[in-house]
């Protein structure tokens, strides 16, 4: 794999500094350099977590139109303390089918007349990192590494699914300037959820990030977080989906009254072809949204919203964002995850929530509902709608409870599919 000049650099200052802060450490007396190490260690923190999930998924079209499953994710790791600056963290993570995943298409198990259930059995290291905050509001973090940008509309680590999306390379954080973080990192390698075994399992390449998020305060309020992006896609085993995307995004809240406050959102992306990309294209990717939330309403909080998301498409071919985490958008059935249709997609979702705390001994209880209308971008087909369900509770701050519900009823796009989850999680 080749790697330019840039990413030289960044390596390169990274080990510099890295280098620096160890001498000093490496100098020092045995017992001293051991000392330090057994505290790190010793004022670490363990990391476990389980979470089992029981998916059954009806979809029309298909020999066998259901499939259910039920996997247990389990995560166990450390995270150490500082030592000179460093800290470093190890993850491990299996996925485990608890039934016969017969029953399923987990992508690998040429299962194809049945519905797709992404959740297969794996065990990896997750994470792998090394963490560096010695210098002047920066931190360098080297190896794989959890990634989520902004909304995850474009990066993120696909935290649904049961195997997590992580990635290697080498980032750099920046808060030098007041209310600003200035983010930049290279990857060379993304570990995908779909598991090693899958054709796509992993992109392989040069991929550069760039994100920049400035704290808008005026006025005494925060009126929220304004991001300018630049991702570059040089994907070696999925050329098809190297792009480069330039965007700018603002999001945020502001109080009305004491018991009301305004939601607002907009961002615009544009995208082309990239590197070994075979295809030529332009598109655009435009998203607002609006909404207002009630407070102390029974004790609790009413959020309504409506949002607006429009993926173009050019000569057939759909913006893309294969490093997201796509079970957040365009709906929980997953129609448009893989990939947006070569006719562009506009999905219109009217959503609301009402969340309560402290009720029959639960911390937060959640209910929210959505409604998305999705159409093409060009040729005005009715690609069909969807409507989605989920109960959540939060017990202890460390137990999530949750019931889903997704009911996509297609027009002129896919075929009809319902999907239901129970899921138990617990974190430490």
């Amino acid at each position: 794999m080749k790697i330019g000049h840039t990413t030289r650099r960044l390596y390169a200052a990274s080990a510099i500094a890295m280098l620096y802060s160890t001498s000093a450490l490496a100098a020092s007396p045995p017992e001293y350099f051991f000392g330090r190490i057994g505290d790190a260690v010793g004022s670490g923190k363990p990391i476990f977590g389980m979470r089992l999930r029981y998916e059954d998924v009806e979809q029309s079209g298909l020999a066998h139109s259901d499939g259910d499953a039920l996997t247990l994710r389990t995560v166990l790791g450390y995270e150490s303390g500082t030592i000179n600056g460093f800290t470093g963290t190890i993850e491990f993570e299996d996925v485990r089918a608890i039934t016969d995943n017969n029953d399923y298409n987990d992508g690998v198990n040429r299962r194809t007349t049945r519905p797709l259930i992404l959740d297969r059995e794996s065990t990896e290291v997750n994470r792998a990192q090394i963490a560096y905050a010695g210098l002047p509001k920066t931190v360098i973090t080297l190896g794989r590494q959890r990634v989520i940008f902004d909304n995850a509309r474009f990066v993120g680590n696909v935290g649904w699914r049961q195997n997590e999306q992580t990635y290697d390379g080498a980032r750099i954080d920046n808060k030098a300037l007041p209310d600003t973080t200035l983010t930049y990192m290279y990857i060379n390698q993304v570990n995908r959820f779909l598991g090693d075994d899958h054709a796509v399992g992993k992109f392989e390449g040069d991929t550069h990030l760039v994100n920049a998020s400035y704290d808008v305060n005026l006025g005494g309020f925060n009126w929220g977080k304004a991001s300018a992006y630049a991702y570059l896609l040089d994907l070696e085993n999925a050329p098809a989906q190297s792009t480069e995307t330039y965007g700018v995004r603002f999001a945020g809240s502001h109080p009305i009254t004491h018991t009301w406050k305004a939601l607002y959102g907009a961002e615009y992306a544009d995208q082309r072809d990239y590197e070994t990309n075979p295809r030529n294209f332009d598109n655009d990717y435009y998203m607002g949204e609006l909404g207002l939330t009630k407070e102390k309403l029974l004790n609790g909080a009413l959020t309504g919203l409506v949002r607006m998301e429009v993926m173009t498409a050019d000569k057939g071919v759909g913006f893309s964002t294969p490093l997201a985490t796509g079970h957040k958008f365009a709906g929980w059935a997953d129609v448009f995850a893989a990939a947006t249709p070569g006719t562009g997609l506009e999905d219109r979702e009217v959503m609301l929530e009402y969340a309560k705390k402290q009720v029959f001994g639960i911390d937060v209880l959640k209910l929210t509902a959505s409604y998305h209308d999705f159409e093409s971008d060009g040729g005005n087909i009715n690609y069909g709608d969807e409507t989605d369900l989920q109960l959540s509770a939060s017990i202890w701050k460390k137990v999530e409870l949750v019931a889903k519900y997704a009911n996509y009823d297609a027009d002129r796009f896919a075929t009809d599919v319902k999907k239901f989850w129970l899921s138990a999680e617990v974190k430490y």
